[in-house]
């Protein structure tokens, strides 16, 4: 049994469940977007499809390598139930080895060195806690939990509605709106999915699997796995059988077509959209900049050695605005090298701070770097220069924000503590405590605090007034900076404006 190459060059059409295994899926020439349980996903490198998962690829020339659960049975660890991503500073060996593997497959290397290179690609792997899957519509993601957790027993239209207080037609058209599948179609592919792990790793019988998930019969159970399948569970056990492999339509298996391909990484591309209008930018209750987030220090290379690189003129535009790391670094030593690399292209950044060793690297690292450029070079290009810390509530190091130096050798050191947490959960003797810290901002993430669709008016002004709640507890002559502000509406925005300036005054 070998992995398994799929190339797709057009977008799918219908969604599909990945079987007995998992899925690594790239783009062959720009980037991936695709739908997992319905969340969109856009402009990836690579992602993991796990075993369990409907996807739905909406971008073309995609290769899909699919790895059997084979290779995760023999080392003894578990593809069934778990949750695998692909961190950033893993990508670009991930992509080399899966390169590697489509050679090796195509001149149909031998089994061992197949095995020994699937191995190092499950390395490159992170397993993490299986999530409970959040979607723009809050009432999917509960009805989508609910299902998984309660998939052993037959699942209704009429229970969902009566669990939701909503119509059996009402939770019918949000699977059609936001999974693009029928309601008792992803159940009854879900539940199948779900019996493979009885099938071949506990080698239940077919009598004891229907029994367990919820089938009337041993026979129906068969019916529906040879539907879903294209074979029965017999079968499906026989390693030489080809039934492990997966039936997605359109897809194209033959080596010598996908081998004309040049399957390598693009290069990623982060495009950052300003939806703002003039007025909002010069009402002088709030001012606006941008943080453009590029994700990790391994991603900072690519983008600053672009020969167009869109960061330099920062005259152009009307906003302010800040390169913003929000991936910490796998080492000091990239920290460093990365760091180094912001300050030699001039321009403001903002990086997420874990530790207070991680504050010790970048007031090092600038010092260094300052003291070797005033002693090479006559001019001083980096005294305006602005560097923006990020920090967590939660995090012990806070006691010693005292410490943190505002300027160090004429660079300026914002700092700003973020309160969503301490919005969503209530920490009120946190956010004493936190008042009393000695920080240029507060940040809430107004798309965090927003996740649930603002639908009515009457829930738009509970959360509004909910916030407003929760800013007259905070020293309000301290700048809040306000991430994803296009999360809610700029009315709601200018509102808060409004509210600010009314206890500012009153407090004056």
């Amino acid at each position: 049994m070998f992995p398994s190459i799929y190339y797709l060059p057009e977008a799918m059409k219908q969604p599909q469940r990945c079987y007995d295994g998992m899925m690594l899926i790239s783009a062959v020439k720009g980037s991936l977007n695709i739908q997992v349980e319905g969340e969109t996903l856009n402009n990836l490198a690579i992602h993991v499809v796990n075993e369990g998962e409907l996807f739905k690829v909406n971008s073309s020339g995609i290769i899909i390598f699919y790895i059997p659960s084979h290779y995760w049975i023999v080392r003894e660890q578990s593809v069934f139930n778990a949750h695998y991503i692909v961190e950033s500073q893993q990508q670009e060996g991930l992509i080399a080895d899966l390169n590697t593997l489509f050679n090796r497959l195509r001149d149909q290397a031998k089994a061992l060195d197949i095995d020994a290179l699937v191995g190092q690609i499950m390395k490159r792997l992170t397993l993490t806690e299986t999530p409970t899957y959040q979607h723009s519509n809050d009432l999917i993601t509960r009805i989508l939990n609910y299902v998984r957790e309660n998939l052993h027993h037959k699942i209704t239209l009429d229970e969902l509605g009566q669990q939701f207080y909503v119509s059996p037609s009402y939770v019918s058209n949000l699977f059609k709106r936001h999974l693009a599948i029928k309601f008792n179609e992803y159940v009854s592919l879900l539940r199948v999915a779900k019996t493979i792990e009885d099938l071949v790793v506990e080698h239940y019988s077919v009598e004891q699997i229907a029994n367990r998930w919820g089938y009337l019969s041993a026979t129906k159970y068969i019916t529906h796995f040879k539907t879903y399948m294209h074979t029965t569970p017999k079968k499906y056990t026989m390693r030489e059988s080809t039934a492990h492999r997966l039936k997605i339509p359109h897809a194209i298996e033959d080596l010598r077509i996908i081998n004309n391909l040049k399957f390598q990484r693009a290069k990623q591309t982060h495009q950052q959209s300003i939806v703002i209008d003039d007025d909002c930018i010069d009402d002088d209750r709030l001012s606006y900049f941008n943080l453009i987030n590029i994700g990790g220090f391994d991603d900072l290379d690519g983008i600053l050695d672009e020969q167009i690189y869109t960061y330099k003129n920062y005259t152009a535009h009307r906003l302010s605005a800040f390169v913003y790391i929000s991936q910490t670094a796998p080492n000091a030593q990239r920290m460093i090298q990365g760091i180094k690399r912001l300050l030699k292209s001039k321009v403001p950044f903002a990086l997420h701070i874990e530790s207070i060793e991680d504050y010790r690297i970048v007031e090092e690292t600038i010092r260094d770097f300052r003291i070797l450029e005033l002693e090479t070079t006559s001019g001083d290009s980096l005294k305006s220069l602005k560097v923006l810390l990020l920090l967590d509530w939660k995090l012990k190091y806070l006691d010693s924000i005292e410490q943190f130096n505002s300027e160090i050798f004429g660079i300026q050191i914002l700092t700003a503590i973020d309160l969503t947490d301490v919005y969503l959960f209530g920490h009120q003797q946190q956010l004493k405590e936190l008042s009393c810290l000695k920080t240029d901002y507060y940040t809430l993430d107004l798309k965090r605090l927003n996740k649930k669709q603002i639908i009515t008016e009457t829930e738009s002004l509970a959360f509004l007034n909910h916030l407003k709640q929760f800013l007259s507890s905070i020293d309000l002559p301290k700048s809040i900076i306000f991430l994803n502000q296009e999360a809610i509406k700029h009315e709601k925005v200018n509102a808060i404006a409004n509210y600010i300036q009314k206890v500012v005054a009153l407090r004056q």
